[in-house]
């Protein structure tokens, strides 16, 4: 028996089949290049134009994924200029030009921590040898630290800031450098204690503790921690309301104070120190 069977066919019954082929192939091409011409939508200019004047962080401080989708929300949605933390007024007022649309100023701001519980000052419940990262520390036992509201230390936030303003200090604290700080949020948000939170750069003054707790068991627990002893809410050091308690908390009232000034008494005042002044 033969290994292979050969059979013979016609030229035509080859080429029909062929150019059959062929022929679908550019018609379907001729299809493609029509509804290329014809249904492209056709993208602003002005979108890669704000895009490339965007600083390309991708922070998501605007709201917005990234520079690229926040570029094309200011030209097809008219979202405000101003939401770029990272780019601030400088960027804001190079698209409302391309625009044509009025400056839209949006005040700075900057981060700070809102505690002082470090090496030596707030004491630990254990010793952590775990991975480093704050969000796994507090699923251990809520955390190293006695105080529940502290700062953990481990550097989260420093490696989640994009621009290296974070760094951890000696006393495992992190050090804020304010002239590197856009005010992004992002570390804010990485944060699982909320010890780390943004104000204005106008606010020279701020309450560097975060805890809600009595005052007896934040004594039991840090040097440096507010214990509610309302010196700093007294109309006597304090009128008009420029401070108040809100849940066992003291919490400066910005929008009532003009000239920080009227409330620096708070720093000499206060027994445990929690009022800081930015340089």
């Amino acid at each position: 028996m033969d290994l292979w069977v050969f059979q013979d066919f016609s030229m035509s019954e080859i080429l029909i089949p062929s150019l059959s082929l062929s022929g679908l192939g550019a018609f379907f091409s001729i299809i493609l290049i029509l509804a290329n011409r014809f249904l492209k939508v056709e993208e602003d200019e002005r979108i890669k134009i704000i895009e490339n004047i965007l600083p390309g962080a991708n922070c998501g401080a605007c709201g917005y994924p990234g520079c690229s989708q926040y570029a094309e929300a200011i030209v097809k949605e008219g979202a405000p200029t101003n939401l770029c933390a990272p780019g601030g007024e400088e960027v804001a007022k190079a698209i409302s030009e391309i625009l044509g649309r009025k400056e839209e100023v949006k005040e700075r701001k900057v981060c700070v921590l809102l505690c002082q519980g470090g090496k030596g000052v707030a004491i630990d419940k254990y010793e952590y040898k775990g991975i480093k990262d704050c969000r796994v520390a507090v699923l251990i036992q809520g955390g190293p630290k006695k105080c529940p509201y502290g700062c953990i230390g481990l550097g989260t936030c420093e490696e989640a800031c994009p621009f290296d303003a974070i760094k951890i200090g000696d006393n495992g604290l992190p050090v804020i450098d304010e002239d590197k700080c856009t005010g992004c949020g992002i570390c804010v948000r990485v944060c699982p204690r909320n010890v780390l939170k943004l104000i204005s750069r106008n606010q020279k003054i701020y309450l560097a503790c975060n805890s809600h707790d009595s005052g007896k068991e934040v004594r039991e627990y840090c040097k440096k921690g507010c214990f509610t002893c309302k010196i700093c809410v007294n109309p006597k050091f304090v009128p008009g309301e420029k401070i108040i308690l809100k849940d066992d908390l003291p919490e400066i009232q910005v929008d009532k104070i003009d000239n920080y000034e009227e409330i620096r008494i708070v720093l000499d005042k206060c027994p445990a120190n929690c009022y800081v002044e930015r340089k």
